[in-house]
């Protein structure tokens, strides 16, 4: 995109929507999904979607990087 500017031209860079899934497949018929979805620069969102589970309250977590080794402590590095 080409946008006039006081007799200059100038270039507009728009960035395309950044999108991953996250598949979750467990025992006991536990499965879910995550989609992260970010547009341009902006925030991230994250939307869980779970079946399966029983009732009550139930939590995870994310992390930034994949060093999950040493039941996570890696990630305390």
């Amino acid at each position: 995109m080409t946008r006039a500017s006081a007799g200059r031209a100038s270039v507009v860079v728009v960035a395309e929507d950044k999108k991953a899934i996250c598949v979750f497949t467990g025992s006991a018929g536990v499965a879910g999904t995550v989609p992260f979805t970010q547009s341009g620069d902006g925030p991230t969102k994250v939307v869980a979607s779970f079946t399966g589970l029983a009732a009550g309250t139930h939590g995870f977590h994310i992390h930034e990087f994949g060093a999950t080794t040493n039941g996570c402590m890696s990630c305390l590095l």
